[in-house]
């Protein structure tokens, strides 16, 4: 992988999986310390921090990446090639198929804990609000990481 020879699209790709990624790891340790599939952090002000926290950082984050992105592209208004469609277009069809199917079993984990509480367990079990929310807020930076994890591949295939 040389960074030279990757389009606009594709060096972005790889510069928003990182970021994502450790947004991803922050929020995780920052509400289940130990990588705990578990949420520890459950007092209402906490929680409302930690999540305000993660969306301030998410959206600085993505402005700072496009602006610096915009800035390289300078007043040449590069187009989108076929390959950057194409790229685009599988990355987002991975990531809408992860979060799909992630929101289907995370339904199925909070019907299964509702309607059987005492039968159903394990690290499925949603049984709060704040868990909810945290399965929801990491399955959506898995889904959007799976999304520039086929990007990349698409790009190196093409």
């Amino acid at each position: 992988m040389v960074f030279e020879t990757m389009s606009e699209t594709e060096r972005q790709s790889w510069i928003t999986l990182i970021a994502d990624s450790i947004v991803l790891a922050w929020f995780w340790k920052a509400m289940a310390p130990g990588w705990s599939l578990i949420p520890t952090v459950t007092e209402p002000e906490a929680v409302g921090r930690v999540f305000l926290s993660v969306v301030v950082l998410t959206i600085v984050t993505h402005a700072v990446i496009a602006a610096v992105f915009n800035l390289r592209r300078g007043k040449d208004d590069i187009e989108l090639d076929e390959r950057d469609r194409d790229a685009q277009g599988y990355g987002s069809h991975v990531g809408y198929l992860a979060m799909y199917f992630g929101v289907g079993a995370t339904m199925l984990a909070l019907l299964s804990g509702y309607v059987f509480p005492e039968d159903v367990g394990g690290p499925f079990k949603i049984m709060t609000v704040v868990h909810a929310l945290f399965v929801l807020v990491i399955l959506s930076y898995l889904a959007d990481l799976a999304r520039n994890v086929a990007m990349i591949l698409r790009y190196r295939s093409i």
